[in-house]
């Protein structure tokens, strides 16, 4: 079974890394897996690295309408079986070049369009090329219940749905190379996240002084980097935390970072699922997360600590944040307890292995 993803690749986020890993697993099965995408970047060159077949198709513009054309050339040349699409552009062009061809078309969603297109304009077109063609796509992947219930809003017939957590291959996470990135003297409260407005790092920011009032001595760490860098730093130094908030940059090995971690914090107004939280909880440590997107998934927040794989709190609460990171730090037996909860749990629910068989099943059902 030939099957070719499409996807516009031109950042290697969450679900670039998906398809990576998802590719990568199913080299040598009787799914052959082919990437095309939009540019020739950064997704690409992982992709070669991996040998995993990957075409590039470059637009003239960002709406060269030849695009459909061009994959439909692609689609017949390389005789492929199912269209697999990722990405509101990928979408469009994937299911006008498939509809022609007759094959089966597959979509997954990996986050909320909202979330996507802050601007009202990009959003409302975003929109309309969706609204456009989605009733093309055979059968769609949600990567969690929130983002099933949201292309549910969006006019998606639920029977036509199926959500398939992302998976990730935990043993290569923990191998990966040891960072020589030496953190502050714990406690160590940490965020790994594209500084952006969506992540939510203001409030973890906004959190600190109530923290330090009874903890002097924590250190609140960031990994990551994103146009907000300034404006975070102006932050700290406004309510006066800046000696407490470190700024670590992207940082290309976080497992052993992660490790250094008391508290792994993801504060995020939105998340199609939060890989890098199941990172954290993979490696057992407790989390604070907030309530929302497909986190509410990965935390099983019961309301009793002794319970709990995690901490789920109200998004944009930085009170919430700072009452709660007092409580794990009060006492370190409860906060090793959640975390292990938590890792048992990750291990089992979220590794490639079960993506995978359902993924294969999936393709059984087109």
């Amino acid at each position: 079974m030939r099957i070719l993803h499409i996807i516009g690749g031109g950042e290697y986020g969450g679900a670039e890394q998906y398809l990576v890993n998802l590719a990568r697993k199913l080299q040598g099965s009787p799914y052959q897996i082919q990437m095309a995408c939009f540019y020739d970047s950064e997704f690409a060159a992982v992709l070669r690295k991996y040998q995993i077949p990957v075409h590039t198709v470059l637009p003239s513009s960002r709406f060269d309408f030849t695009l459909a054309q061009k994959l439909r050339r692609l689609m017949i040349q390389e005789k492929i079986d199912i269209v697999h699409t990722h990405g509101v552009r990928a979408n469009f062009f994937g299911r006008l070049a498939a509809r022609k061809l007759k094959l089966p078309i597959a979509t997954t969603v990996h986050s909320e369009l909202r979330q996507d297109y802050q601007n009202p304009v990009a959003y409302m077109l975003a929109l309309g090329m969706e609204r456009m063609t989605q009733p093309l796509t055979t059968r769609y992947i949600a990567i969690s219940n929130s983002i099933k219930q949201d292309m549910i809003k969006r006019g998606i017939p639920e029977q036509k749905i199926e959500v398939i957590y992302s998976g990730i291959d935990f043993a290569e996470f923990v191998e990966e190379k040891t960072s020589t990135l030496e953190l502050p003297q714990p406690p160590v409260i940490g965020i790994v996240g594209r500084l952006q407005e969506v992540k939510g790092h203001r409030y973890a920011i906004m959190a600190m002084p109530a923290i330090l009032q009874k903890y002097p001595e924590v250190n609140l760490v960031i990994i990551g980097d994103g146009p907000l860098k300034e404006d975070l730093m102006k932050l700290a130094k406004q309510i006066q935390v800046a000696d407490n908030v470190h700024f670590l940059g992207f940082q290309q090995s976080v497992s052993s970072l992660l490790n250094q971690f008391d508290i792994f914090l993801m504060p995020s107004l939105s998340e199609g699922l939060g890989l890098s939280l199941i990172e954290a909880m993979s490696q057992g440590i407790p989390v604070i997360a907030s309530e929302v997107g497909g986190m509410v998934d990965v935390v099983q927040d019961t309301g009793d600590l002794l319970t709990s794989t995690g901490i789920l709190v109200s998004a944009k609460d930085a009170n919430a944040i700072a009452e709660n990171a007092k409580l794990l730090l009060a006492d370190s037996n409860i906060a090793q307890q959640m975390g292990m909860r938590g890792q048992a749990d990750v291990l089992k629910r979220f590794n490639s292995e079960r993506m995978i068989a359902e993924i294969a099943d999936f393709y059984e059902k087109l």
